[in-house]
């Protein structure tokens, strides 16, 4: 039998691949929390949500959510000032929510000077 004078690195190697390749995989499964929002229904509509995207949902109860964590009006504003202004942003808005509450976070959107805002519906 040979000996070697160095140590074989390879099948630690193919272990650490195959660990991040389970990594990647499971990392492209895990899902956003669901928030109870009841959209509005729409029969044209586009399907295309890009995942490095900002969500912003309005519950009916007037609770404002920032990719699912809740927010006030002034941590939107505080958020909003340090995030890039290319960023696609999606307005999620319960159909029973008060219009005051969309209207004032499109307000600090436009503030802001963003550009890419979409707003979420469903498909009628």
């Amino acid at each position: 039998m040979k000996k070697f004078d160095q140590i074989n690195i390879i099948p630690f190697v193919d272990v650490l691949l195959v660990l991040i390749a389970i990594i990647l995989t499971t990392m492209t499964l895990i899902q956003k929390e669901v928030l109870p929002i009841n959209t509005p229904t729409s029969k044209e509509f586009s399907n295309t949500i890009v995942k490095d995207s900002i969500t912003i949902s309005i519950s009916k109860d007037e609770k404002i959510y920032i990719d699912s964590k809740v927010s006030t009006m002034s941590e939107l504003k505080q958020y909003f000032s340090d995030i890039n202004k290319s960023k696609d942003i999606y307005l999620n808005c319960d159909k029973e929510s008060m219009f005051e509450d969309f209207f004032e976070v499109l307000e600090v959107l436009k503030n802001k000077k963003f550009e890419n805002i979409f707003i979420v519906v469903k498909k009628d």
